[in-house]
């Protein structure tokens, strides 16, 4: 089996041999790279002034005639390395909008929220509490009790606490979770 593998790789490699001198002898490669390789070193030297850039003097590729520099000249010049500035965007067409406004309605003032949770009852058999979460902590409110200043206990019940803003007289009923009522 080795042995069959290196015959067919031999005959591969001297079948590719031979085509690579024909193909090499024809007169037809050394205009190809005349007419692909010279055009492209011009311009690069053409385009860029740095000499560094240049196409070398000494180069092994033989020198264009006056008629390949002369259909040169027709093609554009075209450096793919060149940076290209982006177009200014146009700027959509301004449409003027005429608006008509309506009159503002304000929505009426909302009822103070006050900041407190009840979380539990407390009833001693003289007058019933309710323990409130506060910002500052926790607070048992019977009715009378002011909280914070700002609003007064008016009323406990087994379902709600009634609060009211002493600013405003306006009532606000907080519900007493079912699970906190003793």
């Amino acid at each position: 089996m080795k042995q069959r593998r290196l015959t067919i790789l031999l005959v591969t490699a001297a079948l590719m041999i031979a085509v690579r001198l024909w193909v090499s002898n024809s007169s037809s490669v050394a205009a190809t790279v005349e007419a692909v390789a010279r055009p492209t070193m011009q311009r690069i030297a053409a385009e860029t002034p740095d000499a560094a850039y240049r196409a070398p003097e000494h180069s092994p590729l033989p020198r264009p005639t006056a008629a390949s520099e002369s259909a040169d000249a027709d093609e554009p010049v075209s450096n793919p390395f060149a940076v290209r500035h982006p177009q200014q965007p146009i700027a959509p067409p301004v449409q003027q909008v005429v608006s008509v406004s309506a009159p503002v309605v304000e929505p009426p003032p909302r009822d103070p929220t006050p900041p407190y949770r009840v979380i539990g009852t407390y009833d001693d058999k003289s007058a019933p509490g309710v323990f409130v979460a506060t910002p500052e902590g926790v607070e048992i409110a019977r009715v009378g009790t002011r909280l914070d200043a700002d609003f007064l206990v008016t009323a406990i019940t087994r379902q709600a606490l009634t609060l009211e803003q002493i600013a405003s007289k306006r009532e606000i009923v907080l519900n007493i979770p079912a699970g906190a009522a003793q």
